[in-house]
């Protein structure tokens, strides 16, 4: 909606066909448009047309789709890669790769994010299938790279601004990013993170103060930039 917001031919055009959801024809059908916006942009988007408030009223949200459990994330990868798409999962020991292993990575590094499951498992899908569906840990690891490089730049680019200089001595807020990355929970508290921060770090953080809280609180609100 965005793209055209400054087009009142556009915003016009997409009225009118709006208009015709209540048309006989259109409801034999059921046909449905899918906007996507907020609601407070759709108001002003047609606030321009005579009959604004006849569009709003069919128009109706749809809930924003919430962050997963890891069970749903297992369920949806079971769905889509082993009952639909019949893929295979070579076993590597060695790695300790495997169908479960699988499951738990894409919850893992997707944090159960609805969008980033999709592109992940799409990126994934999509090499399966060049690979007559035998998703191997290369297979897996190669896709996950090419998906942290391409899908999650703007995340990169706001976690570079953060890091330490390599002159900085033991480059605490380094460990303290590395560290939240090493959870397992998308919820946790400071001492959370220094706990697992001294069993990550036993070396450099031994007999220090680790003002944890401080460092979480700059990367909350980008101080640290």
């Amino acid at each position: 909606m965005e793209h055209i917001v400054k087009d009142d031919k556009l915003i016009q055009e997409l009225s009118s066909i709006l208009m015709y959801l209540d048309d006989d024809e259109y409801a034999k059908y059921r046909v449905r448009i899918l906007l996507v916006g907020t609601p407070s942009n759709l108001r002003d988007y047609f606030s321009k047309v005579d009959s604004s408030q006849t569009i709003i009223n069919r128009v109706q949200e749809v809930p924003e789709v919430s962050v997963l459990s890891t069970e749903d994330v297992k369920a949806l990868a079971d769905k889509g890669f082993v009952r639909l798409l019949k893929a295979k999962f070579l076993e590597d020991r060695a790695k300790g790769f495997n169908q479960d292993y699988f499951f738990n990575a894409l919850s893992w590094f997707s944090a159960n994010v609805p969008q980033y499951i999709h592109e992940l498992g799409l990126e994934l899908a999509i090499e399966a299938e060049d690979n007559n569906y035998i998703i191997t840990n290369e297979l897996y690891m190669t896709c996950l790279r090419n998906w942290v490089q391409e899908a999650l730049v703007s995340e990169n680019a706001r976690m570079e601004a953060h890091i330490n200089s390599k002159a900085t001595k033991h480059g605490r807020r380094n460990q303290v990013i590395f560290t939240i990355g090493r959870l397992f929970s998308n919820e946790f508290s400071a001492q959370d993170v220094e706990e697992q921060m001294r069993r990550l770090f036993p070396n450099s953080t031994k007999d220090k103060v680790l003002n944890v809280s401080a460092n979480l609180n700059e990367l909350a609100s980008g101080d640290s930039l």
